[in-house]
């Protein structure tokens, strides 16, 4: 055991005496806490502006300026069906491409096919 007393409130008499001594791997596992908490990557909003910025560079000859398909089989995202499924599922399909549209895993981050998809949802009708 290692000499660090620490106090407890808690009222369950038996379970915890007034005064706990941590051991080694009480310590190890605080400590296995803290860094996978520190290497969580921190969560953000969507940002519809840059999502806007980033659909009219790679989506929008496609699927339209305002998600009305000029391609043949190009999902129409302005009558909102395409867009039913959830974010992860629409997320997986960008990443990895479908029918004729490209994969674009390595060429965006998760974080603009996020904000893409944010901005395509305000293009239902």
């Amino acid at each position: 055991m290692i000499g660090c007393n620490i106090g407890t409130n808690l009222a369950l008499p038996g379970l915890l005496s007034r005064r706990t001594r941590m051991t080694r791997f009480d310590f190890a596992l605080i400590a296995l806490w803290l860094a996978l908490l520190a290497a969580t990557p921190s969560v953000r909003a969507a940002d519809v502006n840059n999502g806007r910025q980033v659909y009219n560079l790679h989506c929008a000859g496609c699927h339209g300026p305002t998600g009305l398909s000029v391609m043949p089989n190009a999902p129409n995202l302005a009558g909102g069906g395409a867009l039913l499924r959830p974010d992860a599922a629409i997320l997986a399909s960008i990443r990895g491409g479908r029918n004729a549209m490209p994969a674009y895993a390595g060429i965006l981050k998760d974080a603009e096919i996020l904000d893409v998809i944010v901005y395509m949802r305000t293009l239902r009708r």
